[in-house]
């Protein structure tokens, strides 16, 4: 017989099908050959037990008969009455040996007396003992019970049964047999029986193979020729091999390629001439439905009903539906459109009149309820009687031309209101600060004049509540100029400690009263001539400095200052506040530089304030081209940091806290308990030359050979109780040493302390006091000024004390000019200036009140420069105000004198 031709390959899937199908076969033979095995198995297991346990039994049963026939001649019974018996215990053993030597398979042998006392035993250490633990069954051993009495455990046969001589009760036998034995045969039977099965389910397997790939080869190969058929190949050779039903479905296979030949001859033919006619049909469709499709216009054809007939994609979209199906189908009468009753019936009267209507304006309804403007325009198609057919037309979506022209108009509105409303807050910040500031000046007099305790605490609150609505006043009328987009920088040449030193100014005496540590971590290599807007860095500063104080009841607050350089020619001031304070959830922070928010509602009822700060601070950083963030955690404090970007001048130079002209080391001895404050000022000192010793406390000092050898000591004041009893003991033990003896004494601390330390005895042995904050030209300037000497000590940074300039340019003839000016004359015109008399006497009242607080209480001092503040700042007087501030927030008293002097003479009222 001829080979079969290979089949051709069937893809992937057909294989893995056939594949399948293959080991499915496979699989159950298998499956049925180990079924077989293993019941076999179990069925011989179980059958050679049952046989081995019955030899086993009947041995053990025909071992015990023995022994009880042998017992009878080793045994005499003498008189039955007494039980008096001989017993050859020679014979009882052989009888007990001859067993073990026969059977190897018993492993124990008992033949006991009536009192079951051992006579023999396999073991000769049990004899003529007593059983500690009888294995007999009770009652089994009888005269009138069973002979033999079998029981199985676990690992033994045993087997019982009493002693009879001549009729005589007169003991008992007990036999057992290992079963371990028969285990291990059992086991060797159930092997041979499992390896002849495996023998015979292997040839069966390999019988079967053969078998199934037999039967499945014909199939594989009328599964190929399907494939190619499916596949469009009907040139297929069906060899018919045999006319069994493989046979039969393979002649059925010739058939139907025959049949499906001649069925795709007459497709073939019947879609050339269909593609013929769809071609000529889509060429003249496509022609009319380009021009509907693409055209920007909504197309419309309707029934004189109202219904669709049809639309295109322009009008679906123009009416709010996703396409032209949809909307047939969700309207079924499109004059329903109309927004207006009488739009809709003035549209149908034109077309009933006319038979056309062009041009015609009016509003379409949506299904959303929005409405689109647009333009209508259709003719009525009537056939040869004049009946209407279908109406057709176009529409024009007008929307975006009309809400461009009322846009415009609203932008034209909004213009002119916004003008209103610039010129109403510029005139409403003078009227409004003006009377504030007078009730918050009378309220300070009358609280001069004596009053009783409880009107005290009445204008107390008086003047509480107008302090409260005056910052409220200024934060809102910032933010509306904001909002406005009113708010301009002034842009001009500023030195940078400056800033720091009148923010940092604005929030010492709160700090100091809540014992709040304030650092300065600024960088003294880093230049400080910048060009920018001072005025507003500074309000960015001392809202976020304010905050950290508001919201820290114990711990520090750390301002760093650093300079990040620009590719574009620009820096970037970055600057970071951080506190120990409450701290901010993540939820709350998201919400915390928005207008009127704070943290919660109980934020506001604790600490006050309107939720403005942060806003407003948001606004003046992002308009000087920066950036601003937060970091916080719940109960750990907060961080915020902001970065600007400044220019430097033109003509700036390297200007450092102080310049380095130390040509011999001088040494300076700094005391600080804290660990970060004296790192903080040693850096400083170090930068300009000095050798800095730092020390925790002063018992080195105290404990040295000399106080002579440095050339100053620093002493850093701290606040606390416990440590400001010791330092003020130690200080005084400092200064009673003769001058001579000891090095000059340099005391930072705060306002308060400087108030209390200088009403001490030892006051007079201190050289100077360094107010806190400290910032590194300070610190420089007066350490300096108290090693040179009064003659040679370098004057502070002109910038320092200079005026900064105000925020809006007056011509020179009004600028105030002060005494350097060599042409300088007070003119009264310069303080003819347009002021209500309210302002003005308020002025007055303020600086009497700051005349007589220098020489009393500089904390009320610097409050009352805060009240005045808003008065001075778009004023003539600006300059000498400015002057007079700068000198009162670094302690200089005597000068901050000779500036109100200034000030009162270019206000021209004199101040009793």
């Amino acid at each position: 017989m001829d080979a079969d031709p290979p089949a051709p390959h069937p893809p992937p899937a057909r294989r893995k099908l056939l594949g399948s199908l293959y080991r499915k076969l496979l699989l159950a033979v298998m499956l049925l050959f180990m079924f077989g095995l293993v019941v076999s198995t179990l069925l011989n297991v179980r059958v050679t037990r049952q046989i081995l346990s019955n030899e086993l039994a009947k041995r053990a049963e025909t071992l015990l008969r023995s022994v009880q026939q042998k017992c009878q001649y080793a045994v005499t019974v003498i008189d039955r009455g007494s039980g008096e018996v001989y017993v050859d215990r020679r014979s009882l053993d052989d009888i007990v040996r001859d067993i073990r030597e026969d059977e190897p398979d018993v492993v124990q042998v008992l033949i006991v007396d009536r009192d079951e006392r051992v006579l023999s035993s396999l073991d000769p250490a049990r004899r003529d003992r007593p059983l500690a633990q009888s294995p007999f069954i009770p009652g089994c051993c009888a005269s009138g019970g069973p002979q033999q009495v079998l029981r199985e455990r676990t690992d033994n046969l045993e087997v019982m049964g009493p002693v009879l001589v001549n009729g005589y009760d007169w003991g008992k036998a007990f036999i057992s047999f290992s079963l371990e034995p028969m285990r291990h045969e059992i086991g060797r039977l159930s092997l041979q029986s499992l390896a002849i099965g495996a023998l015979f389910m292997l040839v069966g397997l390999v019988l079967t193979i053969t078998l199934v790939h037999a039967l499945l080869r014909p199939i594989k190969r009328l599964s190929a020729h399907a494939v190619a058929i499916g596949d469009g190949d009907l040139d297929q050779h069906i060899e018919v091999s045999g006319h069994d039903e493989i046979g039969q479905l393979a002649l059925a296979f010739r058939s139907m390629i025959a049949r499906l030949k001649a069925t795709l001859v007459d497709l073939e033919r019947g879609m050339r001439e269909l593609r013929h006619s769809q071609a000529c049909l889509q060429i003249s469709e496509k022609k009319y439905r380009d021009i509907v499709e693409h055209a920007f216009e909504g197309i419309f054809q309707v029934a004189p009903d109202g219904s669709p007939i049809d639309v295109n994609p322009a009008m679906a979209r123009m009416l709010g539906y996703r396409d032209a199906e949809a909307l047939c189908q969700a309207v079924p009468d499109l004059a329903a459109q109309f927004a207006s009753p009488g739009d809709r019936r003035a549209f149908q009267r034109g077309l009933a009149e006319d038979g056309r209507v062009i041009g015609f304006e009016t509003r379409l309804s949506r299904p959303d309820g929005t409405l689109v403007d647009c333009v209508l325009s259709a003719r009525a198609v009537c056939d040869e009687r004049g009946r209407v057919n279908l109406i057709e037309g176009s529409v024009f979506d007008v929307t975006e031309r009309i809400e461009r022209e009322r846009a415009e108009r609203e932008t034209a509105a909004a213009k002119a209101s916004s003008e209103a409303k610039s010129a109403f807050l510029a005139t409403m910040s003078h009227e409004l600060r003006t009377p504030m500031n007078a009730i918050i000046g009378f309220a300070d007099l009358a609280l001069r004049t004596g009053p009783g305790p409880q009107q005290a605490g009445y204008v107390q609150r008086i003047r509480d509540a107008a302090e409260a609505l005056l910052h409220l006043i200024n934060d809102i009328l910032d933010f509306s100029k904001i909002e406005a987009g009113q708010l301009e920088l002034e842009v001009s040449d500023f030195e940078l400690e400056d800033v720091l030193h009148r923010s940092l100014g604005t929030i010492a005496l709160q700090a100091e009263d809540k014992g709040l540590e304030v650092l300065v971590d600024l960088d003294p290599a880093m230049p400080m001539q910048w060009r920018g807007d001072a005025l507003r860095l500074e309000q960015v500063l001392v809202n976020l400095l304010s905050n950290a104080v508001k919201f820290t009841s114990a711990g520090r607050i750390v301002l760093r200052v650093r300079v990040q350089p620009d590719d574009e020619g620009q820096l970037a001031l970055d600057a970071s506040v951080t506190d120990t304070g409450i701290g901010v959830s993540d939820e709350q922070r998201a919400r915390l530089f928005s207008a009127f928010s704070q943290a919660d509602s109980s934020t506001t009822r604790r600490f006050g304030g309107t939720g403005l700060g942060l806003a407003i601070c948001k606004e003046l950083v992002q308009l000087m081209q920066g950036r601003i963030e937060i970091s916080s955690r719940l109960g750990e404090g907060s961080r915020v940091r902001f970065s600007v970007r400044l220019q430097r001048p033109a003509s700036a130079q390297r200007s450092e806290p102080m310049a380095r002209s130390i040509q011999v080391p001088v040494s300076v001895w700094l005391i600080d308990a804290d660990p970060d404050s004296r790192a903080l000022l040693r850096g400083y000192l170090e930068h300009v030359g000095y050798r800095c010793r730092a020390d925790a406390d002063l018992e080195p000092l105290m404990a040295g050979p000399g106080l002579s050898e440095p050339a100053a000591v620093l002493i850093h004041y701290r606040d606390d109780a416990s440590a400001a009893q010791l330092m003020s003991e130690q200080l005084r033990r400092l200064s009673a040493r003769p001058q001579q003896d000891r090095a000059p004494l340099l005391l930072i601390c705060g306002e308060r302390a400087r108030s209390l330390l200088s009403q001490q005895e030892f006051a007079a042995g201190i050289d100077a006091f360094i107010a806190k904050p400290v910032l590194p030209g300070a610190l420089c300037e007066q350490l300096a000024a108290v090693l040179n000497g009064p003659d040679r000590a370098p004057q502070p940074s002109a910038a320092r004390h200079a005026a900064v300039e105000p925020p809006h340019e007056m011509p020179t003839a009004m600028a105030p000019r002060g005494d350097s000016d060599p042409g300088y004359a007070p003119a009264p015109q310069v303080c003819e200036m347009s002021v209500s008399p309210l302002e003005r006497n308020a002025v007055i009242l303020l600086l009497q009140r700051l005349q007589h607080e220098l020489d009393q209480d500089l904390r009320s001092a610097l409050r009352t420069l805060d009240e005045l503040e808003p008065l001075f700042r778009t004023s003539a007087w600006h300059g000498a105000f400015q002057r007079l501030q700068s000198a009162l927030k670094v302690f200089e008293v005597d000068l901050a004198r000779e500036h109100l002097a200034d000030l009162e003479k270019q206000f021209g009222a004199p101040l009793e």
